[in-house]
């Protein structure tokens, strides 16, 4: 896969707003569809916002770099930062029979970003989390 482009966001979401308004319009330029482009929005959302919200301890500065592959078929969206270890796939999937009040708060992003990819990987290497999520341009 070709890397299309790397971006370096800090703890904000509006950063991570404007890369998803970037990444859908790359995916589009690719001949991406609507689905895959909406599921790399979503990843990208869910991803970032668990970085910014559980993986900087205290007063830690947060940032994550975030890079777009691609090719003919595929694209690929890695999610890389710093903070303490986290390995999202290792969430418990959520009880979706039980009622919204009675559910536990969190997991859903998760298990919605693990719905919406072909492919879902974690490994922690050198001192960071690196989440890397793939799918089909079109369907």
């Amino acid at each position: 896969m070709e890397l299309l482009k790397t971006f370096r966001l800090g703890a904000e979401l509006a950063e991570l707003n404007a890369a998803g308004d970037e990444i859908a319009a790359l995916l589009e330029a690719r001949g991406a569809e609507t689905l895959p482009v909406y599921a790399a929005r979503v990843a990208l959302e869910e991803l970032g916002t668990n970085v910014i919200k559980y993986s900087y301890p205290g007063e830690a500065p947060c940032w994550l770099e975030v890079r777009l592959s691609a090719d003919d078929e595929r694209f690929a969206l890695e999610v890389e930062d710093g903070g303490a270890p986290f390995d999202p796939l290792q969430a418990a999937a959520p009880d979706l029979t039980l009622p919204l009040e009675e559910r536990e708060i969190g997991g859903l992003g998760v298990h919605l970003v693990r719905q919406l990819m072909d492919r879902v990987e974690y490994r922690r290497e050198d001192g960071k989390n690196r989440v890397r999520v793939e799918r089909r341009l079109r369907e």
